[in-house]
């Protein structure tokens, strides 16, 4: 994170002043970045007087390439720049030759070189030569000293040089009398050179060729606001010399019109120095708000702080919507005590990685006079990761499933039921979130999918997998009786694809179209009502199973049952007929579906029957369908269960 560092304005007199600052390249920048930049070069005396006959010349130093400035103020010697500087900064050299000598005026040095740092905001350099003047006997001369706008609130130590005098007089003159200010704060000096003296009585001897200085400065102890028009201080020397010094400037109350302080806003990165903040390909764009509620105007009511974009991001996954709470707005100008509150980004993932982005914001301060200053440029620096779900089939984790059209792939089962399936399990490989839907090509609701073992329905919704997870599904295929039957010979080939992400897998179902189908299961009159039973079902191609739910309206139920019979019914226009009493299977223990078809049992199917039976334990009932179809119950055993008779079978169909 970069740091900001305070700007500090500094008049600097007597000396060539380079101000020199530190750039705001940010670290982690991967390219070098230009912002448009003014940059102010102003020619002065020592007195802070502009000096028109001065000349100037500005180098990229790097390559020595001369750079012409925009314009020219003759009548206050500045030059200015309109410069695209590099974030990252570039030095600058300074050539400035003084103006040239006159009989009474010379300036020290005659030449200067001067080089600096570009920073990447609005600049000033100042390049002070020195002047000596060479007063003839019996001249009055004239100088001016500008402080500009002075902080009176702040802490400010101000000193100005009127310049370096000498004269010809013979014989010597007298220093007389100094007259100087009485405003709180500013102070006179004069200074005789060789030896260095500072004058604090008079008369006081001025021989010829030696120096005289008179310096004004101004220390804000009093913090009193002022205004320097018409304020001189006069050197008076007998015989015949008199230096008139005039002071211009102001000093206002400007302690509570400061610059914010501010970090650089770094947003996605955290304190371990990872990327926290993803999207991913395929999903929709991520609005996020950046705070930006740190940063506010502390100042007096007077005082307004401006902040204005100056470089935008440059990748295209990054739109700033708003920006100080404002939609679309590209600036933000705050009050007194007002926050810069919020910047609304929009992260659209296009390409794939790690990026780092920043805008920046051009930040001025507008005091109550309507002065603006530069304050510290601030950086906004977004991170973002743009993340990819990949698909891939889980080789691990699928069973029997080969991708390729071969009898492996092959889900058999017999007509109307769901007792064979094949496993898939898609993996999520990438480092962005998968999205995808699971479908088959053909609408076939023969096929059908199921979520993993659980065997919980798959209802069309879409799948997000995170990165590293995988999903498995059952693949099913439930043959229609109806379809598989109705050509000839029977259909008991069907073929269809499933498609999941980027893949598309062949799916095979064959159909028996007979099958034994086993049921074990209790029957009993408890708790049936006209709307709540329990005994055998028949919903719509499923077939016959026992079912124990209270709210399934069964086919074949039990309206009587003691200790030696049952007595079973139907909804439907199923019939019943008895095969054999005291029925034995061929082998002990063995399960009865499993036994043979009794002899003469097929045959009985086609008969009529009657629509409800009473049977004994050991009894082999046959039941036919309304549809035809017909099935074989064995009473295994009547037993009592929490005070009600139940009667334990075994079942088969069809036969």
């Amino acid at each position: 994170m970069v740091k900001n560092i305070k700007t500090i304005v500094t008049t600097c007199l007597l000396i060539v002043c380079a101000f020199v600052e530190l750039s705001c390249q940010l670290p982690n920048e991967p390219t070098a970045i230009n912002v448009p930049a003014l940059l102010r070069i102003r020619v002065r005396d020592q007195a802070n007087t502009a000096l028109p006959g001065a000349r100037l010349f500005l180098l990229r130093t790097a390559d020595g390439v001369g750079i012409t400035p925009t314009t020219t103020d003759e009548t206050t010697s500045t030059y200015y720049y309109q410069l695209q500087v590099p974030i990252i900064g570039e030095q600058y050299t300074i050539i400035a030759d003084a103006p040239p000598a006159t009989a009474t005026t010379s300036y020290s040095p005659l030449h200067d070189t001067v080089k600096f740092v570009m920073p990447c905001r609005d600049h000033l350099e100042t390049i002070v030569f020195t002047r000596k003047d060479s007063i003839p006997c019996g001249t009055n001369i004239d100088r001016t000293l500008d402080f500009e706008t002075i902080c009176v609130d702040a802490d400010t130590t101000v000193t100005l040089t009127a310049g370096v005098f000498t004269h010809n007089c013979v014989p010597p003159a007298n220093i007389s009398s100094v007259t100087s200010t009485n405003i709180n704060g500013f102070t006179t000096t004069v200074t005789l050179s060789n030896p260095q003296t500072t004058l604090t009585s008079y008369p006081a001897p001025w021989t010829a060729g030696r120096g005289l200085n008179v310096s004004v400065t101004y220390k804000s102890t009093s913090h009193l606001p002022f205004t320097l028009d018409g304020t001189d201080i006069i050197v008076n020397a007998a015989p015949n010399i008199t230096i008139t010094i005039h002071l211009k400037g102001k000093g206002i109350p400007c302690k509570h019109c400061d610059c914010p302080q501010y970090d650089s806003i770094s947003f996605g990165l955290n304190s371990s120095g990872i990327d926290t903040n993803q999207v991913d390909i395929g999903f929709p764009p991520k609005q996020t708000t950046i705070d930006l509620s740190s940063i506010t105007n502390s100042n007096d009511l007077g005082c307004d702080l401006i902040f204005t974009k100056i470089k935008s991001f440059k990748r295209p996954e990054l739109s700033v919507l708003s920006f100080g709470g404002a939609f679309g707005a590209t600036s933000a100008t705050l009050s007194s005590k007002q926050s810069l509150g919020s910047m609304l980004v929009e992260f659209t993932p296009i390409s794939r990685g790690e990026f780092v982005d920043t805008t920046l914001y051009k930040v001025q301060k507008k005091a109550s006079d309507g002065t603006i200053t530069d304050c510290d440029t601030l950086p906004i620096i977004y991170h973002g990761k743009v993340g990819l779900g990949i698909c891939q089939i889980d080789t691990v984790k699928t069973n029997g499933y080969s991708r390729s059209f071969l009898k492996n792939d092959t889900i058999s089962n017999c007509i109307d039921a769901d007792d064979d399936y094949k496993m898939i399990c898609i993996k999520n490989t990438g480092d962005g979130k998968l999205q995808f839907d699971l479908k088959y090509l053909l609408n076939d609701p023969q096929f059908k999918i199921r979520y993993d073992t659980a065997g919980v329905q798959y209802n069309g919704e879409t799948i997000i997998l995170a990165p590293g997870a995988s999903e498995c599904f059952s693949i099913r295929f439930v043959p229609d009786g109806n379809k598989v039957l109705a050509t000839t010979p029977p259909t008991t080939i069907f073929n269809n694809s499933i498609v999941l992400c980027n893949i598309t897998l062949p799916v095979v179902g064959q159909a028996y179209p007979v099958c034994i189908h086993c049921l074990d299961g209790a029957i009993s009159q408890y708790g049936i009502t006209a709307t709540s039973y329990g005994g055998f079902v028949f919903v719509g191609t499923d077939q016959f199973k026992f079912n124990s739910s209270p709210t399934v309206k069964p086919d074949i139920y039990a309206t009587a049952v003691n200790s030696t019979t049952v007595t079973l019914e139907s909804q439907s226009a199923t019939t019943f007929q008895r095969v054999q009493s005291n029925y034995t299977p061929s082998k002990a223990g063995i399960k009865f579906c499993d036994d043979p078809i009794p002899a003469g049992a097929k045959a009985l199917c086609g008969n009529a029957g009657t629509s409800t039976i009473t049977a004994a334990i050991h009894d082999l009932i046959i039941f036919r369908s309304a549809t035809g179809q017909c099935g074989l119950i064995y009473i295994d055993n009547i037993i009592l269960s929490n005070g009600v008779w139940v009667a334990v079978f075994q079942a088969s169909y069809p036969i």
